[in-house]
């Protein structure tokens, strides 16, 4: 922004100079159209072709300056064509450059001035390069009007006003030139200096767009001044008298002048309401990420994935999906190729259990392009997820039993609401199992309850392989186990303890040389009423369980619910 106003305070400076040899007239223009050249090729690769434009134009401000200079036709004629060439560079740029819409604010500003340039080429029509020069800038100007709605509204960054400005005073400018050399047949004293003001918004505002920053006022003021210093400068030229066309050269500034400033201040309005508004938003966000804990219903790293999906999504559009990368890889969503990695290294003393190198990636459906708002963000949402991580495993532990990993007592209570409301809904059975290993105090006082450990650990594993997701396996204690199978009648379960029970036979221990077997109870096979009543088929079930064992161990033993005990040999 110094640059602006650097290069306001030398236009006005070079004005008051001898204007029509001064140095700072010859220099300015080509001067500020090479500098412009360099930061525009700086902006990236969508504003590399306005970058060689200024060049040309750079050459063709030389040419013209060595011209005048010199006297030289010939020199002159090169430069016209170095400027339609650069203004041809300048077309290419804006044809590819993205957010066009169809003008509807900005249509009362560009009619005016598009019939009274189009009526200024066309009166000239014998001026070769000239014509077309002129013709391409009334181009520019007609492209930059599809992009000028999106800027008064606030939509797009600040940048884009300036290089619009850029444009509109380049080529008001050039309509003057050349209308002052083929019709009146003099030189413009003080429009060059214009060009400079021009050259200058155009780079500067490409630049910004490519790099957006909060730029506040200055834009709209920057804005203002350069209009009003540019239409000062080019007054001068104008035909002298009091003729109609200096009166309607007047109103017509008037006009553009006021809807110009009336365009910026209704701009940087748009911009504090827009800004009010995401402000805002990012506090509901922020209220709302704070809002996410594990509950019964979330108590796994993919719902709480999921709801921070949910959370997010209204502020980032595009994203798809979320991947979290720690012991255990898990998602929700959509796999894509434009990824966003966040870490979640703790940096804090909040470190809890989550590996060092976990981390957690949000998945796009095209390149990011808040990225300053997902960094911005970052800090915040790797903490809530670490912390909530750390929450989930935290609890996950106090339900869970620490050697198989299984559900403890605590975890069935937790658990049992959820499978009666499953049954319930759905009509299906629940049946209820209780077993036991067999002999297995001899496993320990023979080689040692480490290998005790890696019995039961094995055992678990089995129970897992046999189960459903809606089934719950849990460690009653010791050596003994409780199932509870969803879906499954009394015949159900039978068979699937009798998988159970084979695969546990084939199952071997080092150093422990003998097979394992294990006795079981089974009751239940409806939908239960109530709770009380589920909370009574583990009772029976355990008490189905002894009758077992008294009756030679492994075994399965069936019971109706409420009825005798009916033993079958497994």
């Amino acid at each position: 922004m110094p640059w602006l106003a650097l290069t306001l305070a030398l236009t006005l400076l070079g004005s008051f100079l001898e204007p029509t040899r001064s140095v700072v007239r010859l220099l300015a223009p080509p001067l500020a159209a090479l500098a412009g050249a360099a930061l525009l090729w700086r902006a990236g690769p969508t504003w590399r072709g306005a970058a060689v434009g200024h060049l040309l134009l750079a050459t063709a401000e030389v040419g013209w300056a060595y011209g005048r200079w010199s006297g030289q036709g010939l020199a002159l004629s090169w430069a016209d064509g170095a400027a339609l060439a650069g203004c041809l560079a300048w077309v290419y740029t804006l044809i590819r450059l993205p957010g066009r819409r169809f003008p509807q604010l900005s249509l009362w500003f560009y009619l005016p001035l598009i019939a009274m340039m189009a009526g200024l080429s066309l009166l000239n029509p014998g001026v070769g390069v000239l014509l077309g020069y002129s013709l391409i800038t009334l181009g520019l100007l007609i492209l930059a009007m599809f992009y000028t709605d999106a800027a008064l509204l606030g939509s797009v960054p600040e940048g884009r006003l300036l290089w619009i400005i850029g444009l509109f005073i380049a080529t008001l400018s050039t309509h003057l030139v050349v209308g002052l050399r083929t019709s009146l047949g003099y030189e413009a004293s003080f429009s060059h200096y214009s060009f400079v003001l021009g050259y200058v918004f155009t780079a500067v505002g490409g630049y910004l767009e490519a790099r957006p920053r909060p730029l506040g006022l200055w834009v709209s003021a920057l804005g203002v001044a350069g209009l009003l210093v540019s239409w000062g400068l080019l007054w001068p030229d104008l035909p002298q008298g009091s003729g109609p066309g200096r009166a309607l050269a007047l109103a017509l500034s008037g006009y553009l002048t006021f809807l110009g400033v009336l365009g910026l201040l209704a701009a940087d309005r748009n911009r504090r309401l827009q800004a009010e508004a995401r402000l805002r938003n990012w506090a509901k966000l922020l209220e709302q990420l704070y809002q996410i804990a594990p509950t019964h219903q979330t108590l796994t790293p993919q719902s709480i994935l999921a709801k921070m999906l949910e959370v997010l999504q209204p502020f980032f559009p595009t994203l798809v999906g979320m991947g979290l990368h720690n012991d255990l890889e898990t998602g929700v969503g959509q796999k894509t190729d434009h990824r966003y990695s966040l870490s979640l290294n703790p940096q804090t003393y909040f470190r809890g259990d989550i590996p060092d190198d976990a981390r957690v990636t949000l998945y796009f459906s095209q390149p990011l392009e808040e990225r300053g708002n997902l960094e911005a963000l970052t800090p915040l949402l790797t903490e809530r997820l670490r912390q909530t991580l750390v929450l989930i495993e935290w609890r996950t532990q106090a339900i869970t039993d620490p050697l198989t990993g299984l559900l403890n007592r605590r975890g069935l209570e937790r658990h049992l609401h959820k499978l009666m409301d499953l049954a319930r809904h759905s009509g299906k059975p629940i049946s209820v199992a209780m077993l036991d290993l067999d002999h297995f105090k001899r496993v320990n006082d023979s080689y040692g309850h480490d290998n005790g450990d890696r019995v039961l650990q094995a055992l678990a594993g089995v129970l897992r392989r046999h189960l459903r997701s809606e089934d719950l396996a849990v460690r009653w204690g010791g050596e003994e186990f409780a199932l509870l199978l969803y879906g499954a009648s009394l015949q159900d379960a039978y068979l699937v303890l009798r998988r159970i029970q084979e695969e546990l036979r084939a199952l071997r221990v080092e150093p422990i040389p003998w097979a394992f077997t294990l006795s079981a109870g089974i009751t239940g096979g409806q939908v239960p009423p109530s709770l009380a009543v589920l909370e009574d088929w583990l009772l029976q079930a355990d008490w189905a369980l002894l009758q077992a064992k008294d009756a030679g161990r492994d075994r399965v033993n069936v019971v109706e619910p409420g009825k005798p005990t009916d033993t079958q040999a497994g």
